[in-house]
C-alpha cells in the first residue's frame, strides 16, 4: 500500500472515530414552545429601542462581509432573501440564527423546510454577540417600515 492510501485511511479512522462519539443527539428533541418562537442557542432576551443608525451601519458593513454570500435583501441567493426577516421572527431568533445555525437548522422545523428548498446549511461564520446584535440591527432597518419592532 501507498503511503498516500495509509494516510487517506488513517485520516478516515480518525474522522469516523471523532464523528461517533457518544454525544446526546438533540436533534430529535421537540423543541419548546419558547425555542419555537426565539430559537435555539444562547440568546434569551434582547430589548429593543427605535433603530440606531450608527448600530446599523455597523451591522451593513457585517452583513456585506459574512452574510451577502449567501443572502440578498430582496431575492434568494444560496439562501433565503432577508428584506423583510426583522418583521417575521424575534429578535432572539434572529441572533440565534447567526450565532448557532447548524443547531438550528438541524431542530427548528420552519428552517428544516428552508433547507429542503435551498439544500444548504448556513455555516457558522464565527460572529459574536455584539456583531449578531448589529446585523439584527441592520436587518432592523432595511425592513418594511410597516411593522419594525
Amino acid at each position: 500500500m501507498s503511503v498516500r492510501v495509509v494516510g487517506l485511511l488513517l485520516f478516515s479512522f480518525v474522522l469516523l472515530t471523532m464523528c461517533s462519539g457518544k454525544k446526546e443527539n438533540t436533534s430529535h428533541k421537540p423543541l419548546t414552545e419558547s425555542q419555537l418562537k426565539y430559537g435555539v442557542g444562547p440568546v434569551t432576551d434582547v430589548e429593543l429601542h427605535p433603530v440606531d443608525a450608527k448600530l446599523a451601519d455597523a451591522g451593513r458593513r457585517l452583513f456585506q462581509a459574512n452574510c451577502s454570500k449567501c443572502h440578498m435583501l430582496d431575492r434568494p441567493l444560496l439562501g433565503p432573501p432577508l428584506r423583510g426577516v426583522a418583521n417575521q421572527r424575534t429578535p432572539e431568533f434572529i441572533m440565534n440564527m447567526i450565532l448557532n445555525p447548524q443547531e438550528m437548522v438541524m431542530r427548528h422545523p420552519d428552517l428544516q423546510k428552508y433547507h429542503d428548498k435551498y439544500h444548504i446549511y448556513m455555516t457558522t461564520q464565527g460572529i459574536d454577540r455584539s456583531s449578531a446584535r448589529a446585523i439584527l440591527e441592520y436587518l432592523r432597518s432595511v425592513a418594511p417600515s410597516d411593522s419594525l419592532k
